[in-house]
């Protein structure tokens, strides 16, 4: 997978140590397993700014199997131009999702959380997706809860309030009070996933003006940036 252009913050908490985590279990697929062991497994409540830790790849054949990638989805070609020749090359990269977490929902749901990128275009996009899977390895729904240097220069981050519960919040850049000093409105959506896997909207919350640029946003320092309304989840 391509380098992802991330500042790393490792703030583990107790929510997500390995050593209270909860196990997964009635998992009989071999190859199945063997891909789960790439995620690191969690207990929510988290909080995505304060959890963020880095990455590993699954295998082209288990984005296959399991998430429904087809060929051209793992691969994109990067352009190189030489201006001392004035030639253009082209190299195909692979571009594997990242295994981030994982957790139980109940006895036969799996939720998985992955990093993906979208690469290729005037910049890359990074998408964190949360799929539900059945123990069986079967993949049943997913839900995008992460948008990071996104064109548009928006920020998109969550947190698990429960199992079942998230709130997606949306950064977006908004200019109608830029003489007021508000320079982004955040809002988020609700999601619950139910007990067979399904992510439903729930609803969605009125926004909220913020002093700072949409990227200022993508990390937890409530120091900093007082108004970030995901301060309050310091899990």
């Amino acid at each position: 997978m391509k380098t992802l252009k991330f500042i790393i913050i490792i703030a583990i908490s107790c929510n997500v140590c390995a050593c209270n985590a909860q196990s997964i279990k009635n998992v009989k697929d071999e190859e199945f397993n063997v891909l789960l062991n790439k995620f690191k497994t969690i207990r929510p409540p988290i909080n995505y700014k304060k959890y963020f830790q880095p990455i590993s790849d699954m295998t082209k054949e288990e984005a296959i199997r399991f998430f429904e990638k087809i060929e051209e989805d793992l691969y994109y070609v990067e352009l190189e131009y030489g201006f001392d020749t004035e030639t253009v090359s082209y190299t195909k990269m692979e571009n594997i999702p990242g295994t981030d977490f994982k957790y139980q929902l109940n006895d036969s749901i799996l939720i998985l959380c992955t990093r993906e990128a979208i690469l290729g275009g005037k910049i890359d996009t990074i998408l964190v997706i949360l799929y539900s899977f059945s123990v069986d390895g079967k993949i049943i729904d997913k839900c995008i809860v992460g948008e990071q240097f996104t064109f548009s220069g928006d920020w998109v981050s969550f947190v698990l309030l429960d199992k079942h519960t998230i709130r997606v919040f949306h950064y977006e850049r908004d200019t109608t009070r830029e003489d007021e000093g508000y320079f982004t409105i955040v809002y988020y959506v609700e999601y619950q996933i139910t007990d067979d896997g399904i992510f439903v909207e729930k609803h969605k919350s009125d926004p909220i003006y913020v002093t700072q640029l949409p990227r200022m946003y993508e990390t937890f320092n409530p120091s900093t940036k007082p108004d970030d309304p995901m301060n309050k989840y310091d899990f």
